[in-house]
């Protein structure tokens, strides 16, 4: 922004102009020179270039690059939920077009009765015209027989034709569920398609920007270096500890919200447990009077916020994601040596005879969420844009003390990290 004498408004003059005053601009003079102008610039241009000015420079290229990672990591998790959703939504329509041709079967079959049971009936026509001729019947018996057989039809048509009405029902609904279905996979399939191309444009942006930072501050690391008057090698070196220090100090204020939020949840799950006990002691309090004595509430369950640790197979899960590390990532990509997040997850648990879908979201929804403090080796941890399942975009593998193996985003490798550095939001247990 260009700074120097600003324009002053003479806001104490007025001149009157049929009895209203109004307000008089400032003297032309007042405006600020070329010379002024330029001295502004020169002196932003000398701020830029001090050590300050370069590292609120470099500063704002990680933020870029960051915001530029985190639309990929949103994306990517977005489409492959998309695409789970639609595979969901494919299986119904199968289902659905199964369950229309069976009706469509029975209906036939009833229709073939039908038309049989008619096709005997006119062939037995002159046994139905035993009642009217009863006065012409000679032996009783034979005239019982007649009125039987008469009866015995009559039914069985009835029958026939109610079947008859209830498969044609039947066959009807499962057309108008088998059309709805088709409908709406129809339907997932588009959305599907435009996640992808979103997945893919934003994978390809955050690769351009990376490309974009990483020359920039190439750049600035050498004019960092110059103002320090020390190597590029060791300008480098401070720029990374200081940029792990504000990492961590963002992963401390993550695990802090987290740590907050659980207790929210505790404290909200404590206050409903109490208000549901204060309303059964109400209830039993007004049934005192009662003659019949009131059975006792049933006793609330213990709590128990977190399951039991995940049965064996773990150590295979994790040795199976470690035998991935350096390869890289991929969007959608499942092995055998590509990988997005949900993908290694997914072939890791399989391991385990855990199948999880490819998808973070639905493999927090597979699991028993659990606090992310008293997560064990082999949880899943989860991290959201807005701290809640619905906004689960990334997920990875608990490893204990603090660390966990991943696949992080685009122009990443497979790797083992400390939780100091990204704090997650979730865990789940399997």
């Amino acid at each position: 922004m260009i700074s120097g004498r600003p324009l002053v408004l003479a806001a104490a003059a007025a001149m009157t102009v049929g009895g209203l005053s109004l307000p008089a601009w400032a003297d032309p003079t007042d405006a600020p020179s070329q010379e002024q102008v330029n001295a502004a610039r020169a002196a932003a241009e000398a701020k830029a270039h001090t050590v300050e000015g370069v590292q609120a420079r470099l500063d704002a290229a990680n933020a870029r690059l960051e915001s530029a990672e985190m639309r990929a990591s949103m994306a990517a998790e977005a489409a492959n939920g998309a695409i789970y959703r639609l595979g969901l939504a494919q299986e119904a329509a199968e289902k659905a077009e199964a369950a229309e041709a069976q009706a469509r079967r029975t209906l036939r079959g009833h229709k073939a009765a039908y038309t049989d049971l008619l096709a005997r009936t006119y062939e037995q026509q002159p046994q139905l015209q035993a009642i009217n001729a009863m006065t012409t019947q000679a032996r009783p018996r034979e005239l019982m027989s007649s009125a039987s057989t008469t009866y015995q039809l009559s039914r069985a048509m009835d029958d026939i034709e109610t079947g008859y009405r209830s498969a044609a029902a039947k066959a009807g609904v499962a057309a108008d569920k088998a059309d709805a279905a088709r409908t709406k996979a129809s339907s997932l399939a588009a959305q599907a398609t435009a996640a992808r191309n979103q997945a893919q444009a934003s994978a390809d942006a955050a690769a351009a920007e990376a490309d974009r930072v990483a020359q920039q501050k190439t750049k600035l690391l050498g004019e960092l270096a110059t103002l320090q008057n020390i190597s590029v090698e060791l300008a480098g070196q401070r720029q990374a500890a200081l940029e792990a220090q504000r990492r961590q100090a963002a992963a401390a204020k993550a695990r802090a919200e987290a740590e907050a939020r659980a207790a929210a949840d505790a404290a909200q799950a404590a206050a409903d447990k109490a208000a549901a006990d204060k309303a059964a002691a109400d209830r039993a309090a007004q049934q005192d009077d009662d003659p019949a004595p009131a059975p006792a509430p049933a006793p609330a369950p213990a709590p128990n916020p977190d399951p039991p640790a995940s049965p064996g197979g773990i150590e295979a899960v994790i040795s199976y994601a470690k035998a991935q590390l350096g390869d890289w990532y991929l969007w959608a990509a499942a092995g055998p040596d590509r990988w997005d997040c949900s993908g290694l997850t997914m072939m890791a648990f399989r391991q385990a005879g855990i199948y999880l879908p490819h998808f973070s979201g639905a493999q927090y929804d597979a699991g028993t969420p659990i606090s992310v403090g008293s997560a064990r080796r082999g949880d899943l941890m989860f991290w959201s844009s807005n701290g809640r399942p619905s906004g689960i975009h990334h997920v990875a593998i608990y490893l204990g003390g603090g660390q966990v193996i991943e696949a992080p985003r685009a122009g990443t490798q497979v790797r083992i990290r400390s939780l100091d550095y990204w704090y997650p939001d979730l865990a789940a247990r399997l």
